[in-house]
């Protein structure tokens, strides 16, 4: 505990409990020698306190100094401040009540709360315990009935657990020409620097999240307004239950929300990579969610923005191996057919899937209208390869990411004396073959060459060009010629 023993107004309610309705009477017992003492106990910062502590009550028949006339030390349970306990309940109370009394109460090795609270009329009741055997038969006669008059609730009976929740802190019920109702305590007078704590909040608010009860100062005898209290405001990101619901940034998903991304105040919009025109967010981390004109973030890391810059919706390969549509190949992964040594020509022949042999990936790309290029991972491919009309053929991709570079080697090692065959071209569209080493087989019949590359019968139209370039060509042997005939006989010399 922290400073209990401060100056403070308690809001309390002493008296004895009678308890009259389901008792099966045959006549009344003495009045209990106990009374309930209820007060609000708060640390030196002024929050409330929740849990147990040892309180010694003492009863003096002077307000200042002087020796307790009965006492007793008792554990007491707190919540949020609040704390009932029964005076008598370890040391029976017989005193008189003949003369004004004064309660002291003190928490564990604190000094004694200052002032001492005057009793008030109902202890003294005690002393009317004979006078009133009629007047209890009376009563008992009533509570038999299930009707509770008023003279069968005797005075300070009524304790706060027992009323229901409907005023302030601070506020008291009062009697008025149309009913009750609460209204803000108005005692006076009251010693400079006492105070009171004071609420006005939404029922069951206080001491929720932000919302604290403030103070009402005694300054001149009288009770000053309620200052510092703190009532329910709009919830904003900031781990704190700002409109005391019992829940901290309800209202925010860290996971999702770009402006309080993974933490509260982490607004994604601060952010300055280059190139991004936006930013998301992402179970709780920032991401580029659009870049500025033609830029694309390829790589899909956030710390160097939107890196790649299209040039061109069309990206045919070419020898410096850039990507020109910013799609993640030199090339168009939309416009083409894949072949990989790991492929299967039952596959679709796409990036993922690619086909196993270059003539049918050739094949796939002429009977395909939007299609036309053939992209070739690394590897050495063992067959007679023929072009046709439309279609282009581009070497040197590395399996799987199909990066392309000059490491990346595409062999076509034909098991014919060609190699490569393209023949009887017309099309109007320009055709590549590039970046392959091409490879034809030993002639293997008399007078049969080996040829890598036959081009033949190449009628393009409309300026359009075919471009075998970038390859290396390495042709096989050719095979021996059939002996020659013997020549005519010569004429006699002269």
């Amino acid at each position: 505990m922290k400073n209990k023993n401060r100056k403070g107004f308690l809001i309390i309610f002493l008296g004895s409990l009678i308890f009259l309705c389901g008792i099966p009477f045959k006549g009344y017992s003495a009045v209990p020698k106990t009374m309930n003492y209820q007060g609000y106990l708060t640390d030196s910062s002024g929050d409330s306190i929740t849990g147990t502590i040892q309180m010694t009550l003492s009863i003096y028949d002077v307000d200042v100094n002087g020796s307790p006339l009965w006492a007793e030390t008792q554990t007491v349970l707190l919540s949020n401040g609040v704390y009932n306990v029964k005076l008598g309940a370890v040391n029976q109370i017989n005193l008189l009540f003949d003369r004004q009394y004064y309660l002291g109460v003190q928490i564990e090795s604190d000094p004694e709360m200052t002032p001492r609270q005057a009793l008030t009329s109902v202890p003294y009741a005690m002393t009317a315990d004979e006078a009133n055997h009629a007047l209890r038969a009376s009563l008992a006669d009533n509570a038999m009935t299930g009707s509770i008059t008023n003279q069968m609730i005797a005075d300070g009976t009524i304790s706060a657990e027992k009323l229901a929740d409907m005023c302030n802190v601070g506020e008291v019920l009062i009697k008025t020409a149309t009913g009750w109702m609460c209204a803000a305590i108005t005692t006076t007078p009251c010693n400079t620097g006492d105070f009171i704590y004071c609420y006005t909040g939404p029922q069951g608010t206080m001491d929720i999240g932000i919302c604290k009860p403030g103070k009402r100062y005694c300054l001149d005898g009288n009770l000053g307004e309620c200052v510092g209290a703190v009532f329910p405001a709009e919830e904003i990101c900031d781990n704190l239950d700002n409109d005391c619901n019992g829940e901290v940034d309800e209202l925010f998903n860290l996971n999702t929300d770009p402006n309080n991304c993974g933490a509260c105040g982490n607004n994604c919009s601060n952010l300055d990579y280059p190139n991004v025109a936006s930013y998301s967010c992402d179970n709780g981390q920032c991401r580029i969610d659009s870049c500025l004109g033609n830029f694309v973030n390829l790589n899909d890391i956030i710390d160097d923005g939107c890196e790649c810059e299209a040039i061109t919706s069309e990206d045919i390969p070419d020898k410096d191996f850039i990507d020109e549509n910013c799609d993640g190949i030199d090339g168009e992964i939309t416009g083409s057919y894949f072949v990989s040594t790991s492929g299967d020509d039952t596959n679709p022949g796409t990036l993922d899937e690619p086909f196993l042999t270059i003539q049918h990936g050739i094949d796939a790309a002429f009977a395909d209208s939007v299609k036309k290029h053939v992209l070739v991972a690394s590897g050495t491919y063992h067959e007679q390869i023929t072009l046709k009309n439309g279609v282009s053929l581009f070497g040197q991709y590395l399996p799987v990411t199909w990066e392309r570079s000059d490491y990346n080697v595409t062999v076509i090692d034909s098991n014919s004396s060609t190699g490569l065959m393209v023949s009887d071209l017309t099309d109007s569209k320009t055709a590549y073959v590039e970046g392959f080493t091409i490879r034809s087989a030993d002639a293997l019949s008399a007078s049969e060459s080996s040829q890598a590359v036959v081009l033949q019968n190449i009628n393009l139209t409309g300026g359009n060009s075919l471009f075998v370039r970038y390859n290396h060509i390495e042709a096989g042997m050719g095979f021996d010629g059939e002996p020659g005939v013997d020549g005519t006989a010569g004429g006699n010399g002269s």
